[in-house]
């Protein structure tokens, strides 16, 4: 028996180029091309850096992945429910529809129409438990998900409960289930990825920073490794800073700091600085010129940086880049802005 299979091993004669073409044609039409579920779009974050050091581009196409599951996560208020309203407002404006889980009963319709969010077309649904969010918007996604481009959002994944906690706080029996909130949220990243990735849509998750049950081993995101086992992308939000006027005790506003956690569409571990204050809003621009320098687009002199012949002052970057859009278009915002001078 092992004498015959030795045999036919050494008979079979290697594959020439169309022989191997037909083949691999003829195992793609047995169990499909997967590569149909590689994004087909991405949503613009409401920052030109932050798209950048998600999907490396720079000119408005860039951004959160199509087909993924994004999650942000960081501790309070360091712009995770900020990001989640400018990518719905992106999407809104796309002709797509922005779907928000408000698990913690805390949307401000003001605060959001700022942001550029369209409150009469926005889909807001409160679910009680991750059961329930999971139903909802395996719902939403088969229905709807191959019409329009859907963002779901939730707000946050940590405030969500268990079917089991809600029955045992009506029965006035309250205990801490964290590892039954983490099975069920395991089960949620199991069973929606694959349709997020079929219709084309975006999965964002806000998580919270805990300490790690018993206090040990430091800090941790709720709902165990699912949601980090699943993300295409992971933003660590930062700490912020203030932003002071001379002589005055009151901040305008905050520079936020994010971190790619994670990245499966572009290279990890690239961090940007973003100002957000609160007459303007989120800068568009903010943080663009750093990467910029980095990659040696922008050449920087003291307080002077020059683009090729102009010279200009860091301050009056986005008035440089009216009067010339061409700088949006080198090709050096193409190189692998991570492995930059490294000869890959």
């Amino acid at each position: 028996m092992g004498r015959q299979s030795k045999n036919k091993i050494q008979e079979t004669s290697p594959l020439n180029g169309d022989s191997l073409d037909a083949v691999v044609e003829g195992i793609k039409d047995t169990i499909g091309d997967v590569g149909a579920q590689d994004p087909t779009w991405f949503l613009h974050s409401g920052n030109l850096a932050l798209d950048y050091i998600m999907s490396m581009k720079v000119d408005g196409s860039g951004g959160y992945p199509s087909g993924q599951i994004c999650e942000l996560f960081g501790d309070p208020s360091t712009g995770k429910t900020l990001l989640i309203l400018k990518a719905g407002a992106a999407v809104q404006r796309a002709g797509g529809i922005f779907a928000l889980a408000d698990v913690e009963r805390r949307y401000d319709k003001t605060f959001g129409a700022i942001h550029g969010v369209d409150n009469e077309k926005l889909v807001r649904f409160y679910p009680k438990t991750i059961e329930t969010f999971t139903v909802e918007s395996y719902e939403m996604l088969s229905d709807y998900g191959k019409q329009a481009k859907i963002l779901i959002a939730v707000d946050s994944l940590a405030a969500l409960s268990t079917e089991k906690e809600v029955d045992d706080a009506e029965k006035k029996d309250l205990k801490a289930d964290q590892g039954r909130r983490a099975q069920k949220i395991k089960q949620a990243m199991r069973v929606l990825p694959g349709l997020v990735a079929d219709t084309q849509s975006i999965l964002m998750l806000s998580n919270h920073i805990i300490d790690n049950t018993g206090g040990y081993g430091g800090t941790n995101t709720p709902g165990g490794r699912g949601p980090k086992f699943h993300s295409t992308v992971r933003l660590e939000m930062l700490r912020t800073t203030p932003i002071l006027i001379e002589g005055k005790m009151r901040p305008i506003g905050v520079t936020m700091r994010v971190r790619v956690a994670k990245n499966s569409v572009a290279p990890p571990f690239g961090e940007c600085e973003m100002e957000l204050t609160w007459s303007r809003g989120l800068d568009r621009l903010s943080g663009l010129i750093d990467i910029a320098v980095d990659l040696d687009i922008i050449k920087k002199s003291g307080a002077w940086m020059k683009y090729g012949d102009i010279s200009f002052y860091a301050k009056d970057f986005a008035n440089v880049l009216a009067d010339h859009p061409e700088i949006l278009l080198d090709d050096r915002w193409s190189k692998n802005y991570f492995t930059h001078g490294v000869g890959i």
